[in-house]
This record gives structure tokens, sequence and C-alpha cells, in this order.
């Protein structure tokens, strides 16, 4: 889904940025480097506490969007107006949203990704290696992971029958599908436009351009789980075109948090608390 690369792209962002951890890392006798388990503890507390607090402020827009999306796509709703029905709620009852199962699944992703980051990147440097490939893997694993976990959660608990049907496989299918294309265009995109564009507007434009062939198969996977088993693949196709455009623009806009508040929240939580335990 969206969240996917704007997250494993914000996470390749900030770890070029990621304070280092300053601890002795004294080798065995094969030369092979062994970390001192307690300020390497203390640094592994410190990415998971700071990726579960940078994901509080990513989750909330994204929840709020990712409703409105699920509850346009079953004929629920109006995204526009659902979208925000839902932010309002967000300041009206804050508790009520903070326990909603929408947000804490939001959060989950997020939390998972930057956490995954954090202490990959950690581990990586403290074994000696780059952190950037690991890093890039293992985010994406676990985005990928939460994201289509998500989605499902989402359908089932959204349906506008109200039933609490298991999710097709074909679901699964479209939704791996769209990660991988997005993965895809963040991948190639960067590549082919570095010598013309500036990085930074790549790692934006990505995401973004990617959502025009990605968002059908979102809608798609939407399709499966909401219309019956027996309706024809013309109906699924008819439920994608009737609310394609507006999702698009939505879930671009539900972007921007994994980009702005998000890597920067967890960049400079992480920093902090490494300073605070370590000195660092």
């Amino acid at each position: 889904m969206t969240a996917l690369f704007s997250l494993a792209m914000a996470s390749m962002a900030f770890v070029q940025h990621q304070p280092s951890l300053k601890m002795h890392i004294p080798s065995t006798r094969t030369g092979a480097p062994c970390c001192l388990l307690p300020p390497l503890v203390a640094a592994l507390a410190a990415d998971v506490a700071a990726g579960g607090l940078a994901a509080v402020g990513c989750a909330p827009l994204v929840a709020c969007t990712d409703q409105a999306i699920t509850l346009n796509a079953n004929g629920g709703a109006k995204l526009w107006p659902t979208l925000i029905d839902k932010m309002k709620g967000v300041v009206r009852k804050p508790v009520a949203f903070f326990s909603s199962a929408a947000f804490v699944w939001l959060w989950f992703v997020y939390f998972m990704t930057y956490a995954v980051a954090n202490a990959t990147a950690t581990l990586s440097r403290a074994c000696g290696v780059s952190p950037t490939i690991p890093v890039l893997v293992c985010s994406t694993i676990a985005n990928m992971g939460t994201c289509v976990a998500k989605d499902a959660a989402f359908a089932r608990m959204l349906s506008r029958q109200g039933e609490d049907k298991p999710v097709p496989v074909q679901s699964y299918v479209a939704w791996f599908g769209r990660d991988i294309i997005t993965m895809g265009f963040v991948f190639t995109l960067p590549t082919l436009l570095a010598a013309r564009v500036p990085d930074l507007v790549c790692r934006f434009a990505a995401p973004l351009v990617a959502q025009y062939f990605t968002t059908p198969l979102h809608l798609l996977g939407l399709a499966y789980y909401n219309l019956p088993a027996a309706s024809p693949l013309s109906a699924k196709l008819a439920s994608v075109s009737r609310t394609l455009g507006p999702t698009v623009f939505a879930r671009q806009f539900r972007i921007l948090p994994a980009f702005s508040l998000g890597g920067v929240a967890n960049t400079r939580i992480k920093a902090a608390l490494l300073q605070r335990a370590l000195g660092a």
C-alpha cells in the first residue's frame, strides 16, 4: 500500500543521518566484532522507543484517510466528508480515537517500520557493516507484512454488511502486487532521473507517481472482499473505476506524514534518547 515505500524511503533517508553508536566494539580472536551488551541494549531500547513515539505522530492522519478510503470503496460513505468527519473526531473525542482499532493498526504499521529500521541500523553499525541495504530489506519486510494485515483488518471491520467474512486470496494477491509495483517505482525512478532531478525530489515523486498504478490494485483487493465471490471481474473493475480518481489523490496525500513528521521525529527522538542514555 501507499505506506510501504513512503516509509521505506523515509527509512533510507534518515539512516544516513542516524546518530552513530559510540561504543567500543572489541574483537574476538578471529577478528569478528562483538558488541558490549549494556550500550547495545540501551541503543536498541532507544530504537524501539523512538519508533513508537514517531508512530504516534504519523498514525492519526493516515488512520482517518484509510478509513475514508475503505468506506468509500464499499459504498458505505463518501470519501472527503468521511475524512473530514474522522479528523474532527480526533479532536472532539481523542480518547475514543486513540483507543480505536483503526489508530492502533496504523500506529503498529509505523512503529514496526521505524523500530525495525532503527534496530537494523544499530546492529549493522555494531557489526561494522553499512546499514543501508539491511535497513531497506528489513524495514520493507516489516512494512509489507503489517500493511497487508492492516488492509485485511480494515476491510473486515469496515464492511458495509457488517460481516466478518474471511479475506479472499485474490485480495492479498492484489495488495502484494501493489506493494511490489511501488518497490519497482521507488528503486527505478530515482535511478532513471538521477542526472536530471535532485535526489530529494525523486524520493517524493516516486511514491506519488506510483499511486496512479498501485491504487487500482488496492481498490481491486477491496472489491474482491466487498463484492460477492460469484460476481464477474467486470463488476469488480467497475467498482474500482467508480472511486479511482479521488482515491489516488487521497493516497498521495497520506504519504506526507511518513516523509515529513515521521522521519524527522524518529531521527530526532532517537538522537535525544541516545544522548541521554549513552552520551552519544
